[in-house]
């Protein structure tokens, strides 16, 4: 899926799920903390970067919609990075990256393992 046609169809999930709890956009964007105009941007589908991680679970539990995050995350090919970790770290996992990329186990282990942070660090971004 092309990214802006992701980028309006989590838009789209999220303005239905303000909706749904009856809030305006301005006050969305309060109970946020995002300015309006983003917020805008992001119901529109127009940014050319989709929200990281944690700007998604967090509109998600602003809007009530804890339970849309996985989708919406998985809308603009992103996974929650708790369930990355999962993937990532089971051992069969490891053992057929390292397959993949001619690497050793271990080799694997240490990359996944700088990867999480990476990613947990910009997560909370």
């Amino acid at each position: 899926m092309p990214a802006f046609e992701a980028a309006e169809q989590l838009g789209e999930a999220i303005r239905t799920a303000r909706e749904r709890c009856g809030i305006s956009l301005r006050e969305c964007a309060r109970r946020t903390g995002l300015s309006p105009s983003y917020t805008s941007e992001v119901e529109r589908g127009a940014i050319a970067v989709p929200p990281n991680e944690a700007t998604i679970i967090h509109m998600a539990d602003v809007l009530g919609a804890s339970d849309q995050v996985d989708a919406w995350l998985a809308l603009v090919g992103r996974l929650r990075t708790s369930r990355l970790a999962a993937v990532l770290q089971h051992p069969d996992n490891v053992r057929r990256l390292a397959g993949a990329t001619g690497l050793s186990e271990n080799q694997v282990a240490v990359l996944v393992d700088g990867t999480l942070q990476r990613l947990r660090g910009r997560s909370k971004a």
